[in-house]
Formats: C-alpha cells, structure tokens, sequence
C-alpha cells in the first residue's frame, strides 16, 4: 500500500521540524556536566541513593555501604552476598538502613553497619 502525503501533513511535519531544529541543535552543544567526586563502592552498578544525618546510602550489585560526602571517606561497606543486585533505593528508618532486590531483603545499622 503506498504511502500518500497529502499537502496538510508536509506542512505539519515541516512546521514540526522547523520548531524543534533549535533544540536539536542547542542540545549537541551542551557541554557534558563535571564529576564532582567519585567514592569507590566496588559496585559496576548501583541504584538510587537516599541521605540522612549528611551520608550518602547506597546499594548495588555486589555491596551496601554509606559514604560520607562531606569529607568524601567511606564510613562502611558490606558485601551483601545475595546472588542478584541491589535493585531497590536503600529505605531509611530511625536507626536502620533497608534494601533489597527481585528474592531477599536487608537490613543494616546506619552508623556502624552492622547487619
């Protein structure tokens, strides 16, 4: 089955693409953004953070572990020993730190973090 462009829709393409060509444009020149600190987490990959009391909580696929962004140290880190990662944003309460993934479930202290 051919395709037929009537004169109405070229002209409501055309006025599309002469609206966004700008942008198009304006985005490739963007400079990428700088890194600003790198903490090592022994993680290839890791999911959302949460924060609390000024540290950074973190899960991936191989650790646990919260590092503190102010003096960039590494307060403490676990190996979770689970065979899949660390899917879920560590869930904060007043004294724990909870994560999981898709079969298993985690909780450490927040300060020392121990299990």
């Amino acid at each position: 089955m051919p395709l037929r462009l009537d004169r109405r829709r070229f002209l409501q393409a055309s006025f599309a693409g002469l609206c966004l060509w700008p942008a198009i444009g304006h985005a490739a020149d963007t400079a990428p953004l700088p890194i600003r600190h790198l903490w090592p987490t022994d993680n290839s990959r890791i999911g959302p953070i949460s924060e609390a009391s000024g540290r950074l909580f973190y899960a991936g696929d191989l650790s646990i572990g919260a590092v503190s962004p102010a003096g960039g140290d590494r307060l403490w880190s676990h190996r979770h020993g689970f065979d899949s990662p660390a899917v879920f944003r560590p869930r904060l309460t007043a004294s724990l730190v909870v994560t999981g993934g898709r079969r298993w479930l985690a909780a450490y202290d927040q300060i020392s973090g121990a299990e």
